[in-house]
């Protein structure tokens, strides 16, 4: 049989197979496997994915230790800071001066920001500090009380607003909006979307339900179940509110143990990010309307208490990167709908221009803004409510 192959072809075939060989033994020899069995070639994530109920247990053996973490188990939220730490006043929340008194000042503007860690920012140098900073400056005395909180969903960032926020009486109501965000909605265990994360926490979130929303996996499970839970994801009450676990995604295949085959697999699944989130982001696709009706819910309850009610669009790094390719953004359907019912303040315009050419890349660090980005957007958002407290007075 071999004869009638031509040498050409014999040759060509042998080499491949080595040059293969030789790829599959690189990749091997350079992929990570972690306490969980997951395997990682770089920054890549191989299928199949572990659940990382070892990755839980060390996340909440740190959070137990005598030291502690800045973030504490809450039942309601998912989590919230730790009182008195990072920057956090003795309610749990920031602001440039001491904590506040809940009786608001007659002569200053008493304006809540509510997000994730877009919009907490740093104590020292986040948009927040500028905004606050700028609107004083310009004649509006004001103080910003900042409930933004890192890793949070607009879910979380909503219910910390409905329980902790709307008793300091604020009279203007901003949601910091980060794509990202959606994802988050639709999430219960964030190792499941992020195994690096450190949140070893449950989440609640919220499903639709006819016009409105139900609350659901609330309260959350002490943390000290995660484990367990995770033992038997597959099988128990959360999963069907899990978007992030596939059962396919954690189960071997013939082709999967190839290493080389997974990393393919890998950076094909990379390159059809766009067209999925595209997908994900659909006007009557979950994401987009779990995110409408929690900012429409939000809304009506903050015009109900008196206050002002703004959107600010805080795009992320790959956000701005699309948005300057193609002028548009991934999710456009939501965005569209979230400025036809909101006041949005849109940053992105104000970015690209601060950015002058260079690559975002230079202007974000470990996946958030630097300082110069910080200082623009509370420009902006000065700007923005100097501009509406004209049109109203008149």
């Amino acid at each position: 049989m071999l004869r009638r192959i031509p040498p050409q072809l014999l040759i060509l075939a042998i080499a491949t197979l080595l040059c293969l060989l030789v790829l599959e033994g690189a990749v091997r020899l350079l992929c990570q496997t972690n306490a969980d069995g997951a395997l990682r070639f770089r920054s890549t994530r191989l299928k199949p994915y572990a659940l990382p109920v070892r990755g839980a247990e060390r996340d909440i053996a740190a959070y137990f230790a005598p030291r502690g973490s800045t973030v504490i188990y809450d039942p309601e939220l998912g989590w919230s800071p730790r009182p008195g730490l990072a920057g956090h006043n003795t309610a749990g929340f920031i602001t440039s001066g001491p904590t506040p008194t809940r009786e608001r000042s007659p002569d200053r503007l008493r304006i809540a920001l509510f997000g994730d860690s877009f919009t907490e920012g740093g104590y020292e140098n986040g948009w927040w500090r500028s905004f606050e900073a700028q609107l004083n400056a310009s004649g509006v005395m004001c103080e910003v009380l900042n409930f933004g909180v890192g890793g949070y969903g607009m879910d979380q960032a909503y219910l910390r607003w409905q329980r902790d926020g709307k008793q300091w009486q604020p009279q203007v109501v901003v949601m910091g909006f980060f794509a990202e965000d959606c994802y988050r909605n639709v999430n219960v265990l964030r190792l499941l979307r992020d195994p690096d994360s450190g949140i070893p926490f449950l989440k609640p979130r919220f499903v639709t339900q006819g016009e409105g929303l139900r609350l659901v996996n609330s309260p959350t499970p002490d943390p000290a179940l995660v484990p367990a839970i995770l033992r038997d994801f597959e099988s128990g009450p959360l999963r069907s509110m899990e978007y992030f676990f596939r059962t396919d995604d954690f189960r071997w295949n013939g082709w999967r143990r190839s290493r080389l085959a997974a990393l393919v697999e890998a950076k094909l699944e990379l390159v059809g990010e766009a067209s999925r989130g595209k997908e994900f982001f659909r006007l009557d696709g979950e994401a987009t309307q779990l995110a409408l009706r929690i900012v429409r819910q939000m809304r009506t309850e903050a015009e109900g208490s008196g206050a002002k009610f703004y959107v600010a669009h805080l795009p992320g790094r790959t956000d701005l990167e699309t948005f300057r390719q193609t002028g548009r953004f991934p999710y456009d359907p939501l965005y569209a709908a979230l400025r036809a019912e909101n006041t949005v303040i849109a940053l992105e315009t104000a970015l690209e221009a601060a950015a002058g050419g260079r690559k975002f890349a230079d202007l974000f660090f470990d996946g958030h803004y630097r300082a110069q980005f910080h200082t623009v957007i509370g420009e902006e958002m000065a700007r923005a409510l100097r501009v509406a407290a004209k049109t109203e007075s008149k």
